[in-house]
């Protein structure tokens, strides 16, 4: 289990505002005098206060922002899919007339890469999109708040 949600265990051991949920399935065992509880699977998710999920502390600190300052928005989930692809971290639906895809690029990722995703997440959506490069030192202003 360490090996596998290492990534989850760092950010929940580095921080005391993250909260872990764990999810797992349970059965119970043949054994002829008595049954015995086994866990057959298990997946954990660090979330916020507010139960939002997160992956790394720097998502931590984008959707605490928009907690803080009543943001409307929708916050996207990795699924399956690898944590190397770029991925909008979350949805401003309060941004105007057409909502905004929020990415946060990794370390890892060169410019031309934050640059494409954020076009796809354009395109795809018929929307603007706006990153944030984590080797940056501060999160770039977020979109205007049309509804205030």
């Amino acid at each position: 289990m360490a090996r596998r949600f290492e990534r989850e265990l760092t950010l929940w051991g580095a921080s005391d505002a993250v909260i872990m949920m764990l999810i797992a399935t349970f059965g119970l065992n043949d054994a002829p005098d008595a049954a015995v509880p086994t866990l057959e699977e298990l997946s954990l998710m660090p979330v916020t206060a507010q139960w939002l999920p997160i992956e790394d502390s720097f998502e931590h600190r984008l959707v605490e922002r928009f907690v803080r300052d009543g943001r409307t928005f929708v916050k996207a989930l990795r699924y399956d899919l690898p944590v190397e692809q770029l991925l909008a971290s979350a949805v401003l639906t309060d941004a105007g007339e057409s909502p905004v895809a929020l990415c946060i690029a990794p370390r890892a990722a060169d410019e031309q890469q934050l640059l494409a995703a954020l076009e796809d997440f354009a395109s795809v959506n018929a929307s603007p999109a706006w990153g944030w490069r984590i080797d940056q030192a501060t999160m770039p202003p977020l979109p205007v708040n049309a509804g205030r």
